[in-house]
């Protein structure tokens, strides 16, 4: 094996940040295997092009993938899908060519670079100051997860080893399952809300609390109006509300694996 890859995409409505995705998966890989790494695809969304999201043709996303990928653990820029129908029609290329400039006055060979180690940025809170909610996004549109146990810390950061993936396998993807397990601290009653996209035939969601199940639901897909058609848009599970937070209610600290 000469060199390992990936690829990231967000989905409709949930988009990760471009640079904390790319540079997450360069830290990643490289650390996991000591070979070079390249993001092989990106994109704002995997099922249609950035010129839906981004008609002005500002090229944040695109801008932000370039530049992430060549300053952090990546060997090469990052390889943006969409060019026939927004890279070219927008004439986004002065993007790549500002990249180019700086990657050709750099004189990599001769250079020891390391990683430069930080801490979070954070805001004061008011010790009094309101919970809101959080939205996690998945790092890995399709594919296997590198990552299984995901700690949510009190600011509202995800840390674990690896990376959770959007989609859900089940047994007939032995090789790809990887249950994904949240650890949570709630100082008080809230809802963990899953939001569920297309099923590919049928599925049975499982949502355990602690190790024990405490809520299953099967997920059908039907033609027109139903439940889960095979494309559409995601909605959430609302069942999966109410049981989660009343085994989470009172602040003590609980794991939510989804199978």
């Amino acid at each position: 094996m000469d060199y390992t890859q990936q690829h990231t995409y967000g989905s409709d409505e949930d988009r990760p940040l471009t640079v904390p995705a790319i540079a997450s998966l360069g830290e990643e890989f490289t650390a996991k295997w000591p070979k070079p790494f390249m993001v092989g695809e990106f994109g704002i969304d995997w099922k249609s092009g950035d010129d839906q999201h981004d008609p002005q043709g500002l090229g944040t996303s695109l801008h932000d993938g370039l530049w992430s990928s060549v300053m952090t653990r990546c060997f090469g820029a990052a390889a943006l899908w969409y060019w026939d129908g927004y890279v070219h029609p927008k004439n986004m290329y002065p993007q790549f060519t500002a990249v180019r400039k700086f990657v050709d006055s750099v004189p990599w060979p001769k250079l020891k670079l390391e990683q430069a180690q930080f801490g979070p940025v954070s805001v004061p809170t008011p010790a009094d100051a309101p919970w809101g909610d959080v939205a996690l996004h998945a790092g890995i549109a399709w594919g296997k997860a590198t990552g299984q146990d995901f700690t949510l810390e009190p600011n509202g950061s995800l840390s674990g080893d690896g990376t959770f993936a959007a989609t859900v396998f089940s047994d007939s993807k032995k090789d790809m399952k990887t249950p994904l397990r949240f650890h949570v601290t709630m100082p008080q009653g809230g809802k963990m809300i899953l939001h569920v996209d297309t099923v590919s035939a049928k599925a049975i969601l499982h949502v355990k609390l602690d190790g024990n199940e405490v809520w299953q639901h099967e997920l059908l897909t039907g033609p027109g109006e139903g439940e889960w058609k095979t494309n559409g848009v995601p909605r959430a599970v609302g069942h999966l509300a109410e049981p989660v937070r009343q085994g989470l209610r009172g602040g003590d600290p609980g794991g939510a694996a989804c199978d």
